[in-house]
């Protein structure tokens, strides 16, 4: 019985389980990227959003289209995220929440006809600085 080797050793047959199995990790790197920025993208509009709230006491007039300029100059949709936010203006020291959530489509996935989606949340929490009287 022969067994063919190359130079390294390795049988042709490993090096397909070993491609088989770290195939996926590198389709899948791109939509990693992907996720992790978008995340990334929505902290950082979510944090600046929570401070401006807690310096200016909570949820105001304005409040809500800044943050949809902020998702807008950060690339990201307004109209694909929900918005949950504590109401109201709050008086000194009270804490506020605001957070986003929204899905990610696996894009490398649809080639070969699965659609997977994992989710995307934000969250801040701010101390309302205004004196209310």
């Amino acid at each position: 019985m022969k067994t063919f080797r190359n130079q390294n050793g390795f049988i042709s047959i490993e090096y397909l389980i070993i491609f088989s199995l770290i195939f996926p990790f590198f389709i899948l790197m791109g939509d990693f990227v992907q996720w992790g920025g978008k995340w990334l993208n929505a902290q950082v509009c979510i944090n600046d959003t929570a401070q401006k709230m807690g310096e200016h006491g909570g949820l105001l007039d304005g409040t809500i289209p800044y943050l949809q300029q902020r998702f807008a100059d950060a690339g990201l949709d307004p109209a694909e995220w929900d918005l949950t936010i504590s109401a109201g203006p709050l008086a000194k020291g009270e804490e506020g929440v605001i957070a986003v959530s929204s899905t990610y489509t696996f894009k490398s996935l649809k080639i070969i006809g699965i659609t997977a989606q994992v989710p995307l949340r934000a969250s801040a929490t701010f101390t309302s600085q205004i004196w209310m009287r």
